[in-house]
C-alpha cells in the first residue's frame, strides 16, 4: 500500500552517492498531541511536510523538540505575521512546517521572504538536483473569506512555481483542502488551471484513496497532495505518491500520510538510518479491574 522504508539508502557510484530521498507530507492535527506517530510511523521521511501544527510562532521551537528525529525545521504559524502574547493566546491553529534529515541540512535554504502563514518554501540545493520544496495548508471550506483566501494562496502558487522553475525542481506537498478531480467547484476550477497552466504534475493522481476521514461526519476526501513540477533542463522522475505502509493506532489525525521516493547523487558519505523513539506503553483502563 506504499513505498516501505529501507534501512539503508545510499550506495556508491564513483565519487558520489546514489541517494534515496523519501518526501512525506501530513495533517498532523497539532504536533504536541500527535508527536509520538511521527516519531515512531514517518521516520523513513528525509523532507517532512506538516500542516496544522497548531504551534503559536513564539513555540515555533519546541517543534524541534517534539520532533527530534530531523535536523532542522522551518515553519510558519497562524499569527506569524500579528503575532500574540504568551498570555493571550487561543488554542493553536492552522500552521505548517517542513523539516528535513541531518543529511540534507548542508544543502537547505529557508527562503523566508516567500510565502505567508498557510505556505511556506524551503529550497534544498543538492548538486545536479536543486529542488524547491513549497509545502502548504489552503483554506478550507466555502464562505466567501475561505474563497479569496484560496485564489490569493493560489496566485502565490502561481508566482512561485514560474519564479523557482527556472532553477528548482517544484514540489507542492500539503493539505490543498479540495481533491481537484470531480467536484467541479470555483477551488476545484482554480487548483486545476494551477496544475494545467503550469504543467505539474500530479504523482498521486493514480490512487483514489481518501487521505481524510471523518467519521462523526461520515465523509472523506483526497484532499492531500504531492504535485511535481520537474525541472526543464533535467526531469527526475518521483515515485507514484501513495499512502505509506503504517500502524495508525497512534494517529489522532484525522488524515493519513503521503508518500513519495526519488533519487539524487551526492557527495560521498554515509546516510545513517533514523531510529525510531520509543514510547512507554499507556495504561489500558479498558482492561483495569473495576473493583481495584
Amino acid at each position: 500500500m506504499g513505498i516501505p522504508a529501507s534501512k539503508y539508502r545510499s550506495h556508491k557510484q564513483g565519487h558520489t552517492c546514489q541517494s534515496e530521498i523519501n518526501l512525506i507530507t501530513f495533517n498532523i492535527e497539532g504536533a504536541a498531541s500527535n508527536h509520538v506517530f511521527v516519531n515512531t510511523e514517518l521516520t523513513h521521511a528525509d523532507i517532512l511536510c506538516l500542516q496544522e501544527h497548531w504551534a503559536h510562532k513564539f513555540q515555533q521551537a519546541r517543534l524541534k523538540e517534539l520532533l527530534p528525529l530531523w535536523k532542522d525545521v522551518h515553519a510558519r504559524s497562524h499569527d506569524e505575521y500579528d503575532m500574540l502574547p504568551n498570555t493571550h493566546c487561543p488554542g493553536g491553529q492552522g500552521g505548517v512546517a517542513t523539516l528535513w534529515a541531518e543529511w540534507l541540512d548542508p544543502y537547505a535554504l529557508k527562503a523566508d521572504e516567500e510565502g505567508n502563514e498557510r505556505i511556506v518554501c524551503t529550497l534544498f540545493n543538492i548538486p545536479g538536483r536543486p529542488l524547491c520544496v513549497i509545502n502548504c495548508y489552503l483554506s478550507s471550506g466555502n464562505s466567501n473569506q475561505a474563497l479569496v483566501t484560496f485564489h490569493s494562496d493560489i496566485d502565490m502558487l502561481h508566482e512561485l512555481v514560474t519564479k523557482y522553475s527556472q532553477s528548482h525542481e517544484v514540489i507542492i506537498a500539503g493539505d490543498l483542502n479540495e481533491d481537484h478531480y470531480h467536484r467541479n467547484s470555483s477551488k476545484e476550477k482554480q487548483l486545476k488551471n494551477l496544475i494545467g497552466s503550469q504543467k505539474i504534475s500530479d504523482i498521486g493522481s493514480h490512487d483514489t484513496s481518501p487521505t481524510y476521514i471523518n467519521p462523526n461526519l461520515g465523509h472523506e476526501s483526497r484532499i492531500d497532495h504531492i504535485l511535481v513540477k520537474p525541472h526543464k533542463d533535467s526531469p527526475q522522475l518521483w515515485g507514484p505518491a501513495s499512502i505509506p505502509d503504517i500502524n495508525p493506532a497512534t494517529n489522532s489525525s484525522k488524515h493519513l500520510p503521503l508518500s513519495t521516493v526519488t533519487h539524487c547523487s551526492t557527495p560521498q558519505f554515509k546516510k545513517k538510518p533514523k531510529a525510531k523513539l520509543t514510547y512507554a506503553r499507556r495504561f489500558d483502563w479498558e482492561k483495569a479491574d473495576p473493583d481495584c
